[in-house]
């Protein structure tokens, strides 16, 4: 007898299974396409994009020097001195030089001569974070030429030690405008940063209908809304008997907060108090001291309290203490003891000797 289960040799010409209409969810087995595909795919890549990379700030200023025209002898140590003195990220070099010798021979009063050093100051740009809220803003000429200034005794003796020879930087490092072929020295246009404010009158003098919730009373002073005030510091700065104040180095947003010699009635000095514990300038009361972990910096205020939030500073008279009372502890103001004249900033307690030292004035 024939045995039917066993399989014959030849392939079978009719399939096994019909294919089925509907289309199955299962991915397929076959090969990829040799050719690649234009869509896009959903899934990011794994390389990092390409940043662009900012270009730098270039700023022009001149300064003027009094004791010698002599450029061969001054050029070089006032260059170095003044790179010495210059933050991270921010070089100068010389660019034009312009002396003023008054006179000749052998009588002549090396007092009255001088010369002019014009520099090309390049501060290079943050680079682009993820996060906008985290970028620092694009830094500010005029800080670097007011901190210059700052230190123009201390940057003329280092130069008279370097030349053997006294001189002195005379008056103020000025911002100019980007020279041609020689350059301007008169003074670049001011620009005017003051907020433009909306024509209807303003209620800052009015007292608020809404009264103050804060846990914590401030001690700042009473009816600080009709008060105005200068903060300072009893820590030793210079050689001087100069005081100096908790000033806003330019009335723009995300610009810092620093120390400088006290100017009476300086409009980047004057501060107040309102009801809501915002730390605010009495001329542009639109803006106010503001913190992000410990950076501080000027940001935006409103009258009725909604933009207090990381903007409430509190003030601790008998302990000379200007500090932020954060969820589970307070962090203090103060600056660093090798940056005095850098930006103020937040500390834990203890961290230096600047954070119980402010007074009100």
């Amino acid at each position: 007898e024939e045995n039917t289960n066993v399989p014959s040799n030849e392939p079978s010409r009719a399939p096994t299974r019909k294919p089925t209409r509907r289309p199955t969810g299962a991915p397929t087995t076959s090969q990829p396409t040799p050719s690649p595909s234009y869509h896009p795919t959903l899934a990011p890549s794994p390389l990092p994009s390409k940043q662009p990379v900012p270009s730098p700030v270039e700023t022009f200023a001149s300064v003027n020097i009094c004791g010698s025209c002599n450029e061969l002898l001054l050029r070089s140590p006032f260059e170095q001195t003044i790179n010495d003195n210059l933050s991270s990220g921010t070089s100068a070099v010389i660019i034009e030089s312009i002396p003023n010798c008054s006179s000749c021979g052998v009588t002549r009063n090396l007092a009255s001569e001088s010369i002019v050093f014009v520099l090309k100051i390049t501060q290079d740009l943050p680079p682009p974070g993820n996060n906008p809220e985290d970028e620092e803003p694009p830094p500010d000429p005029s800080e670097v030429i007011e901190d210059l200034n700052i230190k123009k005794e201390e940057l003329s003796g280092i130069i008279s030690a370097a030349i053997g020879k006294e001189v002195e930087i005379d008056g103020e490092a000025v911002i100019i405008e980007a020279p041609s072929n020689k350059p301007s020295l008169s003074p670049a246009p001011s620009v005017s940063y003051a907020p433009t404010l909306s024509q209807s009158p303003t209620l800052r003098n009015q007292p608020s209908s809404r009264p103050t919730k804060s846990l914590n009373p401030s001690s700042m002073p009473s009816t600080s809304a009709s008060q105005t005030f200068q903060i300072k510091s009893s820590s030793d700065f210079d050689d001087s008997e100069r005081e100096f104040c908790l000033n806003a180095m330019n009335i723009k947003v995300g610009r810092r907060i620093k120390m400088r010699p006290c100017k009476s009635g300086f409009r980047k000095q004057m501060w107040f108090i309102d009801n809501y514990d915002q730390l605010r300038l009495r001329q542009y009361p639109n803006f106010c001291a503001r913190y992000k972990r410990r950076d501080i910096r000027l940001g935006i205020c409103d009258d009725n309290g909604s933009t207090k939030r990381r903007a409430q500073f509190f003030f601790d008279k008998s302990n000379g203490e200007l500090y932020v009372q954060k969820p589970k502890r307070k962090v203090y103001v103060g600056f660093r003891p090798n940056d005095i004249y850098g930006p103020v900033r937040l500390f834990v307690y203890g961290a230096n000797d600047s954070l119980d030292k402010w007074y009100l004035n």
